[in-house]
């Protein structure tokens, strides 16, 4: 019974992570054809600053109410319509910040793209509300209702997107994201349950603290992922800059199944271990490996034996030797990334090990950013490439290692 749940919920839980990233790939690939190379460039040049507030705005909050809604579950009088209000309250106010520094320091950091940011301002509190109130569905296990939210918001939404895409460009691009982070941050609030508008101080300090760990392995994460397309922009590869986020959005279509199966799981790890059963959690993490280890070879396989047939007959217009030489280089980090994709959020979260995340993340996160500066300005763009693999690869292998080691020692 136990596992024909989880894989119950593992659907369902699919269906409305694939809806959602599909429709954001959608954006993506849409712009992507639509717009020219230069100009998708400054799309994704303009999304990676913004999301420096979005990871501000959210800093681990929604993985972290997820877990701790999971927890209350387990008490008799559970506080979840508390810790719903209150963890609005932190990212509304995180968002007012964020919204003061976009607005005095416009110029400074938008540059010369500044008169887009006024349409891309709105994420910063789109994105990490639905993330919020995703992690509260999770937490409950709500898996069926966040699910068809999902379907119906992306079949509403989807032509008007489409449309927005064509007619006006980057701003309808961005307008596009906007309008289905809206309508998603709306459509899920109704669904919301025991609901209590209070404040509570020490709930919000309870909170904090939770999602700083996870807050800061974000930020580290952010270190070695959008950073680079702001490197990449800001020593004028504007162009490389698509190119860039074109195989980092390859890399989230296949590492998508995989953070479906850890998003389902994460509640029940954290029960298991809450009650006690830390070699049953150990067992699983090391079934998770070897599932993860298949599936890796599998896919790199795939990719790189059919990776010209796909791009010419999707995006013809970035079917280059040069895609293909970057993509071969990347192959590595793929296979590392698929390797550890469950174990964050899936096992480390859950069992209260954020911290170690956390630490290899920001360590590696600001050694990308040395190495970005060095090796950009020695080889290029093609630096920036090595720069990533070097540093991903070495956070996936040492976190592994650190975390497995870790619940070894607690479980004796």
């Amino acid at each position: 019974m136990i596992n024909r749940n989880l894989a119950k919920d593992v659907i369902l839980r699919g269906i409305q992570v694939i809806a959602k990233q599909g429709i954001t790939l959608l954006i993506f690939f849409i712009s992507a054809s639509i717009l020219s190379s230069y100009e998708f460039g400054v799309y994704n040049f303009l999304l990676a600053i913004i999301y420096i507030f979005i990871v501000f705005g959210d800093f681990g909050i929604s993985q972290a109410v997820s877990k701790i809604i999971a927890e209350e579950r387990e008490k008799k009088e559970a506080k979840i319509g508390d810790i719903i209000s209150n963890s609005f309250i932190i990212i509304t106010l995180i968002t007012i910040i964020s919204l003061i520094i976009l607005l005095f320091l416009n110029k400074q950091i938008f540059g010369e793209f500044s008169a887009y940011s006024y349409y891309i301002i709105p994420l910063i509190f789109l994105i990490p509300a639905s993330s919020l109130l995703d992690g509260i569905y999770r937490g409950e296990e709500r898996f069926m209702r966040l699910s068809v939210t999902t379907v119906i918001v992306g079949i509403i939404t989807v032509p008007a997107m489409m449309i927005l895409i064509k007619l006006y460009g980057i701003k309808g691009a961005i307008l596009s994201l906007v309008l289905f982070n809206l309508m998603m941050t709306l459509s899920l609030m109704i669904g919301i349950r025991k609901v209590k508008f209070s404040y509570d101080k020490q709930l919000i300090k309870n909170i904090s603290r939770d999602s700083l760990i996870i807050g800061l392995g974000s930020i580290g994460l952010y270190l070695y992922t959008k950073v680079d397309l702001i490197f990449l922009g800001y020593f004028g590869f504007i162009k490389e800059v698509a190119y860039y986020e074109i195989i980092n959005k390859i890399q989230v279509i296949f590492l998508t199944p995989f953070l479906v199966i850890a998003q389902v799981i994460g509640p029940r790890i954290t029960r298991l271990y809450a009650r006690g059963f830390r070699a049953e959690v150990i067992k699983r993490l090391n079934k998770t490996i070897i599932y993860s280890i298949i599936s890796g070879l599998i896919i790199c396989l795939t990719i790189f034996l059919f990776k010209k047939s796909l791009f010419e007959a999707l995006l013809p217009g970035y079917a280059t030797t040069e895609m293909y030489s970057i993509l071969n280089i990347m192959l590595i980090v793929y296979f590392t990334q698929i390797l550890t994709s469950i174990i964050p959020v899936g096992f480390t979260i859950s069992t209260g090990h954020a911290k170690i995340s956390m630490i290899i993340l920001l360590i590696f996160g600001f050694l990308n950013v040395v190495l970005d500066f060095v090796l950009i300005s020695v080889m290029g763009f093609i630096g920036v490439i090595y720069a990533t693999v070097i540093c991903k690869v070495s956070a996936d292998l040492f976190f592994l290692g650190l975390y497995k080691k870790k619940l070894r020692c607690q479980d004796r």
